[in-house]
């Protein structure tokens, strides 16, 4: 997945700054556990999301 993402910001996001232009750039992740989440890591990616912001 991480390796995934390096590919697009290679491949794609590069280019496009290389060309000076404006981007906005949005990941969504769909995550699903049969065990579900626990309140721990359920904190932590809260967290951790909204540091990106």
């Amino acid at each position: 997945m991480l390796r995934d993402l390096g590919e697009i910001a290679d491949s794609v996001v590069a280019q496009l700054g290389r060309a000076d232009a404006e981007m906005n750039i949005t990941v969504e992740i769909d995550a699903r556990t049969d065990k579900g989440f626990t309140d721990d890591v359920r904190r932590t990616v809260t967290e951790n999301a909204r540091t990106l912001k």
